[in-house]
């Protein structure tokens, strides 16, 4: 059964005089209910001529489809906003250099968000000008196609929020947001020491972050070296290490050439 045919059953045909007049008056329809992408989708298969070779089944389903990856888009972009990413067109279809690199497999893993929902982390270790930052927001962004919420900080702004006023949008200093929410990622983590009082506020946060949520710190240094960069008690800085321990982890090259994305 074509299109056409499908579209005459349901009664549109008789309304209409021609084939053209009934595309156009599909088209209005979906417009005017706020099925954008719905109508611009029809209106390139009729103009391509391929509505007569299809099935109305399947003509139903790629209009469908594509006005849910509209909604999955707009939603996604909204949520980038909230979430301030760094790099907020950041894409996993467009990883290059050391991204580039990354097995399929442990990019899918990531992007599952089974660490997220068992309340653990991932890390995205590797050297400056590698691509970490990109990485972490283009993991950010599937998250917000699957509708979690996640938020972007970097390490000083998120100890000291008088400094975020230039990049970091104010929300990044709600502490309480940053216990709850879905996706935290911490960027330039212990990339420099931090002292005492430092990790206290970090602990403030990342006690809270147990259940169901999911925490991606970004770093150029090795996490071996990270407890020698926490200046805290030697109990202040046990209780850190095995809070954020058993993580995913993502390791990027040292290529000389370089890449694209900044880290």
């Amino acid at each position: 059964m074509s299109i056409s045919n499908g579209i005459e059953i349901c009664g549109i045909e008789e309304r209409c005089t021609n084939a053209s007049e009934r595309d156009e008056k599909i088209i209005r329809l979906f417009r005017k209910m706020r099925l954008p992408a719905m109508a611009e989708t029809y209106e390139c298969m009729v103009s391509e001529g391929i509505l007569k070779d299809i099935t109305a089944e399947d003509a139903i389903l790629t209009l469908l489809e594509a006005q849910k990856e509209r909604r999955e888009d707009n939603s996604a972009k909204r949520r980038a906003k909230f979430g301030n990413l760094w790099f907020p067109e950041a894409s996993l279809s467009n990883l290059t250099g050391a991204n580039a690199l990354v097995p399929q497999a442990l990019l899918t893993e990531a992007c599952r968000f089974n660490f997220a929902e068992h309340g653990q982390y991932l890390y995205i270790i590797g050297p400056c000008h590698s691509g970490t930052t990109y990485l972490a927001c283009a993991i950010a962004s599937c998250a917000y196609r699957q509708g979690k919420d996640c938020i972007y900080v970097k390490l000083s702004h998120f100890l000291n929020p008088a400094l975020g006023e230039s990049r970091e949008n104010a929300i990044c200093s709600d502490l309480s947001l940053m216990r709850k929410v879905k996706l935290l990622i911490i960027d330039d983590w212990l990339n420099a020491e931090v002292d005492e009082k430092s990790v206290l506020m970090i602990k403030e946060v990342l006690d809270y972050r147990t259940n169901n949520v999911g925490t991606i710190l970004v770093s150029h240094c090795d996490p071996k070296g990270w407890k020698d960069r926490l200046l805290g008690t030697k109990a202040m800085v046990t209780s850190l290490m095995e809070n954020i321990g058993k993580p995913l982890e993502i390791r990027l090259k040292d290529l000389s050439a370089g890449t694209k994305e900044e880290a």
